[in-house]
């Protein structure tokens, strides 16, 4: 994800695009009804 965010970046700068990046994690530790797929992956 790191590298990906960074060519994203990298491409948008170039590109003279702005652009917002938004990661979205999975928070395992808290449990997460009806998403035992996200949690097992």
């Amino acid at each position: 994800t790191w590298y990906m965010m960074q060519n994203l970046a990298r491409h948008l700068r170039d590109a003279g695009r702005p652009g917002h990046i938004i990661n979205i994690v999975a928070d395992i530790w808290r449990g997460m009804p009806d998403a035992a797929h996200t949690c097992a992956a």
